[in-house]
């Protein structure tokens, strides 16, 4: 880990890191395992993200989930013989079937593609991860009274820790049982996927991630410390920024293979439309949530002046917030609605804060054109920057807007493998089933 930092994007994380790792300390060693499952929200507690670390929980702590209580429970007829793998990558349709193939030509099996109750087996261990009632218990005083006073309740902490301890040895034995080869997921920070690498680490089963978008948070948050055994990212940038403020240790788990994403051949451009994207606005104080509606609908307009008409996607937090909706309906607002590549063969260029899907639309063959609010603005490779205060904004955007975008490294999956088979190898042979 260097000690110059400048220009970094991450260059807050050590300070962050180390004071976290303080501040918890004494919970971690009397309760490692309730910790490893309320760290994600203390995380961001920690970061001043204390309203979605409580809507988290508020979601997390609805004990009335039924079906997922009967998955956790279930018990299966029959088991598919064979090695297995299991995979949850969210959003990477191509990237998954061309995995799929890959594996499967490796004589491993889905346990993903197998069903219990109807449903996919990856919910089953999902559920069974965070199985019993401490979990919601705890989760439901934090959404109320603050994670503060959840940790505080030493017997629901240990009750959790009690609980997790069991969950772990149980997805522990499913593993063997299934003779699980290689976990491949789009993180490792949530409840169940602490439990899951957990059980995987114990057994020496490979755990990878492929990032789940373009890393920006300046503190990490759900990235570092890498828990699993590597962690892909989606551009060299990343890679390089995360070696520089992560241990030793950590920087070698990180690798770049190229954009994950890359399902097709460049999109071409449509109409005078802008796909205009924005930070999540519902995880603001009250307040602040009617600014950012306002500076939204005043780039929309200072766009229409530049003669191009707008659709705006909300962030997926923000679709599940009625009030926010109906609020820039109120103002006139086009929301965009449909999958991102059906937007993105609709439009000319995609404009907005930072967000990864300028990058998503850079790697389309879209223009890509961010909007600086502070010098301290995220940024990301190849993609322009316009400030909204620049004189010549109407001129600079239809510039970038009729600009050829940068060419984005498409993933080669075949060096990815190459990866996958060096980690499998070291696999301890599980006994046929």
């Amino acid at each position: 880990m260097r000690e110059n930092h400048a220009g970094n994007p991450y260059y807050r994380y050590p300070d962050f890191e180390a004071r976290f790792v303080a501040d918890h300390r004494e919970l971690r060693a009397a309760f490692p395992h309730a910790f490893m499952v309320l760290e994600k929200e203390l995380r961001n507690a920690a970061v001043g993200l204390e309203v979605l670390a409580r809507q988290n929980a508020a979601r997390l702590g609805d004990g009335g989930r039924l079906k997922d209580t009967m998955l956790a429970l279930a018990r299966l007829r029959s088991v598919r013989p064979g090695a297995k793998y299991y995979m949850k990558l969210q959003g990477f349709s191509k990237l998954r079937s061309d995995l799929d193939q890959a594996l499967e030509s490796h004589g491993l099996t889905s346990i993903s593609a197998e069903r219990v109750m109807g449903f996919a087996r990856n919910r089953q261990l999902h559920a069974m991860a965070v199985r019993g009632s401490a979990y919601p218990r705890i989760m439901a005083v934090a959404a109320k009274r603050g994670f503060s006073a959840a940790i505080a309740n030493t017997d629901l902490l240990a009750a959790l820790h009690a609980q997790i301890a069991r969950n772990v040895a149980e997805m522990r034995r499913l593993f063997e049982r299934e003779r699980l080869r290689l976990i491949m997921s789009d993180g490792d920070a949530m409840p169940f996927q602490r439990v899951m690498g957990y059980a995987a680490s114990d057994l020496g089963i490979p755990y990878i991630v492929i990032s789940h978008g373009f890393i920006q948070n300046p503190h990490l948050l759900t990235i570092a410390p890498i828990r699993a055994d590597v962690l892909i990212t989606w551009s060299e940038q990343e890679r390089h920024d995360l070696i520089e403020v992560l241990p030793p240790k950590q920087a070698e788990k990180v690798h770049c293979f190229g954009y994950p994403r890359l399902t097709a051949s460049p999109m071409r451009r449509h109409g005078e439309t802008l796909l205009l994207v924005w930070r999540p606005i519902s995880l603001e104080p009250e307040a602040d949530r009617l600014v950012h509606v306002e500076r939204l609908v005043g780039l929309t307009a200072q766009i229409s002046e530049a003669g191009f008409s707008t659709r705006v996607r909300l962030h997926p937090k923000d679709r599940r917030d009625a009030v926010l909706i109906s609020r820039l309906r109120a103002t006139e607002a086009v929301l965009s609605e449909g999958p991102l590549e059906e937007e993105f063969a609709t439009c000319r260029a995609v404009v907005g804060l930072a967000s990864s899907v300028l990058y998503e639309a850079l790697a389309a063959g879209l223009p890509s054109i961010q909007i600086a609010e502070t010098d301290r603005d995220f940024r990301f490779p190849g993609v322009p920057v316009l400030s909204r205060e620049d004189p010549n904004f109407a001129a600079a955007l239809r510039q970038y807007a009729d600009a050829s975008p940068q060419p984005v490294r498409a993933f080669d999956i075949d060096a990815f493998m190459r990866l996958v088979d060096d980690l499998m190898d070291r696999v301890p042979t599980a006994p046929a089933a």
